[in-house]
């Protein structure tokens, strides 16, 4: 191998030489000794060329060596393989001459080599490399998120891919929240349950097999962990309103309990939108109605920030400060309501709150901001944290699902640090969406 740090000192030795002869060729006394400069000009700059041109085929080349060497890779591309192998044997070639001379300018310049084998081994580990590259297109094409992994990432989890255990270090770069999934001790390629990096553990709805490409299995995980979490709201969406609606602390425990911490936080959602838009409605008609409903919301507001008082696990602890952090919002909200003395569901200061419906006919859990309804993607999310609602936030809401509705991108604008990414990615964790932050200044 061609060490960088030595390769670094010879190529400053060759531009300090070449430095030295080009004063000299301009030093008008130098006719008796210009055929020699020119020749060891012509030596140097020769010798650069082909240092410059080995360095680059050892860098593909050692690219190239840790997927065609063995692996998985390597059997899906006979062809590319066998073609490496033949490179493989040159570039032995050419390194076991490079050992045995030991001369720079004698086997960068005198020798053919270097000048007959470099461009041709070039060639090939272009056309190895090209190969490659539409070998991992193809593959970020069966499954999408591989376009968010960089190409090392890529051909490690390939690399590997007949092995379905080596995928959980990178899981955390394909999900959301899935820091690990369970294996069956009995069948080591079924896969029964998912876990969060904080340690929430569920178990999906149906096994899955990963068996066969790696690309085809995760495919089958994704649409899994999407089917598990609609089962499991479509199962709390029939429970929550009997379960929340007595503003009791043991039903509140009991629901917090029984459900990952991304669906009772939906609950919670669902269940205030469904109580307040049941008091709007019954406004004009009964008395006291909303005063009623305020006294339900601020009962269950109590009772969260009761159960913090106890001595929590750290996870729990997150889920129900989560819980309070955006039953405060909703809370805040409805004072204005009450303040405003709004009768009707279709005031525009009810309207371009977010809202949480779910929607029986079809199935499905449906995020209304004014007149966009956005559905909810069902990612697994697991305990996640989540901002602090302002006024702010909600404006940007309302921005970002109009031009959604539309089919437009969203810009927030404003100075560094202020949260402009951190409440997109919030709105993404709102609508239970896969969201990916993407630096373009790196």
């Amino acid at each position: 191998m061609l060490l960088p740090s030595a390769m670094s000192d010879l190529m400053t030795q060759l531009e300090d030489s070449q430095g030295i002869l080009g004063s000299l060729l301009t030093n008008r006394y130098n006719a008796f000794f210009r055929s020699r400069l020119n020749e060891w000009q012509l030596k140097l700059t020769t010798v650069q060329e082909r240092i410059e041109l080995w360095l680059q085929v050892q860098s593909l080349w050692v690219y190239l060596e840790a997927v065609f060497s063995g692996g998985d890779i390597a059997a899906q591309m006979p062809q590319e393989s066998k073609r490496f192998q033949n490179i493989d044997k040159t570039w032995e070639k050419i390194m076991v001459a490079a050992r045995d001379t030991r001369k720079v300018i004698q086997f960068c310049y005198a020798e053919e080599m270097l000048k007959n084998l470099l461009g041709p081994l070039q060639e090939s580990l272009d056309i190895c490399q090209k190969s490659l590259s539409g070998y991992l297109e193809n593959k970020r094409g069966i499954f999408p998120r591989f376009f968010f992994v960089s190409d090392a990432q890529l051909l490690e989890i390939l690399g590997q891919g007949s092995n379905p255990h080596t995928i959980q270090p990178h899981l955390s770069s394909i999900f959301d929240a899935i820091a690990e999934v369970e294996f069956s001790k009995v069948q080591r390629t079924e896969i029964l349950a998912m876990m969060s990096k904080e340690g929430e553990y569920c178990r999906l709805s149906e096994i899955v097999k990963a068996e066969g490409n790696i690309e085809d299995w995760l495919n089958k995980l994704k649409a899994e962990m999407v089917r598990t979490v609609k089962n499991i709201c479509r199962e709390m969406s029939t429970e929550v309103n009997s379960m929340l609606g007595k503003t009791e602390r043991g039903d509140l425990e009991a629901f917090i309990e029984k459900y990952p911490a991304q669906v009772s936080l939906l609950g919670l959602q669902l269940w205030w939108t469904f109580e307040s838009e049941d008091s709007l409605s019954r406004a004009k008609s009964e008395k006291g109605v909303m005063a009623a409903a305020k006294k339900k919301f601020d009962m269950i507001l109590r009772h969260l920030v009761d159960i913090t008082t106890q001595d929590l696990k750290k996870m729990h602890r997150t889920r129900v400060e989560t819980l309070i952090t955006i039953h405060i919002h909703q809370v805040d909200i409805w004072n204005e309501i009450v303040k405003k003395r709004l009768k009707s569901v279709n005031e525009f200061d009810w309207l371009k709150q977010t809202r949480f419906y779910w929607k029986v006919d079809k199935d499905d859990c449906i995020v209304s901001v004014t007149n966009c309804d956005l559905q909810y993607c069902y990612e697994y999310l697991g305990v996640a944290e989540r901002l602090v609602i302002t006024p702010l936030t909600d404006r940007i809401y309302i921005s970002c699902a109009q031009a959604m509705k539309m089919f437009f991108g969203g810009a927030p604008a404003g100075p560094a640090g202020t949260g402009k990414t951190e409440t997109t990615k919030d709105m993404g964790r709102t609508c239970g969406r896969y969201f990916i932050t993407i630096n373009c200044s790196d």
